[in-house]
């Protein structure tokens, strides 16, 4: 989860058919490399990892085989969810799962995305990181809401001395459309 969370990697990019092996991964450099055939994009990539994860990752013992085991993480996710308050389950009559309602793991790559851009990641950055090859499939992921409006009124705000303001006495133009 932590991973998913931080490092805006896809479901199926940490889902059990393309398990990411030790010898990906180097702590020393905070890095998982990402190879071709476990990308949705078929792109090998390098992700960065959070000093976090990398302390997580350095406390398992042996390293080898595979790093995260993701069996079960959809139900493992809605349980916790159900727990915390943040989605149902509701028992269905004849099915031996119940339904889930509420948030769904893959609202952890949104959130990735809406971390690293509200720390001022530049977007290409944040794509690479990612693994959004376009820019279009990138913005459904950018969800930008009130607070983030605001803050950015803030922020042009805090940060007036740095905006150019015109000198007195200059005339601008209009331009016409």
């Amino acid at each position: 989860m932590t991973f998913l969370y931080y490092c805006g990697v896809g479901l199926g990019e940490a889902n059990l058919t393309k398990q990411i092996d030790w010898c990906q991964v180097d702590l020393a450099a905070a890095l998982i490399r990402l190879e071709e055939d476990q990308t949705k994009n078929s792109e090998a990539r390098t992700v960065p990892l959070p000093d976090l994860l990398v302390r997580m990752l350095e406390r398992i013992k042996p390293r080898e085989g595979t790093v995260f085991d993701a069996t079960n993480l959809r139900k493992d996710w809605q349980k916790a969810c159900a727990a915390a308050g943040l989605g149902t389950l509701t028992r269905v009559e004849g099915k031996p799962d119940p339904r889930y309602t509420g948030l769904i793991i893959h609202d952890l790559r949104r959130s990735a995305i809406k971390n690293l851009m509200k720390v001022g990641v530049n977007e290409k950055v944040a794509m690479k990181i990612s693994g959004h090859k376009t820019r279009s499939v990138f913005d459904r992921y950018h969800i930008v809401d009130t607070e983030d409006v605001v803050d950015a009124m803030r922020r042009l705000q805090n940060g007036k001395n740095t905006v150019k303001t015109p000198r007195p006495g200059r005339q601008h133009k209009m331009l016409k459309p």
